[in-house]
């Protein structure tokens, strides 16, 4: 998995070679997280510390956190509207832009997050979601683990196990 996100950053960074021969390109990432949150402070500002190091002042990838410039609802739009270049978010709270991307959702398919997002950078690449992703590239999927449902019987382990079973919200 390692390989995968790596191999798609250095394509993201080769990608944009002509326009660092023009002088130097700063790119705004929204993480949209606050700035203590588990995946800025392990992930995702150390990737970019690694990108400005290796650029050598060519390329400066400005970590922005938290939910003033994109937040987890239109962080696509900022990055189409050229407000941030690089942006993070999940596919899930933008009803109807990723539905093929939402297979992810879906309970009981993948045993971890890992084989989960492994699965989806297959699918990219086999081009399941070119029409979703037809005007940005992604560099990452990332596939959270998936969420339990508790019943009352013991847990919901499969499919079968909660069929016939009333399942609703408690959201009024």
């Amino acid at each position: 998995m390692k390989f995968v996100f790596t191999a798609l950053a250095l394509a993201a960074s080769l990608a944009l070679l002509p326009v660092v021969a023009q002088g130097q390109v700063t790119l705004i990432f929204a993480t949209s997280n606050a700035e203590q949150h588990p995946l800025n402070k392990a992930f995702f500002t150390p990737w970019a510390e690694r990108i400005n190091e290796a650029a050598n002042g060519a390329v400066e990838v400005d970590v922005r956190h938290g939910p003033m410039l994109a937040n987890h609802t239109n962080f696509y739009d900022r990055v189409i509207d050229d407000v941030t270049q690089i942006g993070w978010g999940m596919t899930i709270f933008n009803p109807g832009r990723f539905p093929r991307t939402l297979v992810s959702t879906l309970p009981f398919l993948v045993e971890n997050s890992e084989q989960g997002a492994a699965a989806l950078c297959l699918m990219y690449e086999d081009g399941l979601f070119d029409e979703e992703f037809a005007d940005i590239v992604p560099l990452i999927f990332v596939q959270f683990p998936q969420a339990s449902l508790h019943m009352r019987d013991g847990p919901a382990e499969t499919l079968t196990s909660i069929e016939g079973k009333g399942i609703h919200s408690r959201i009024p």
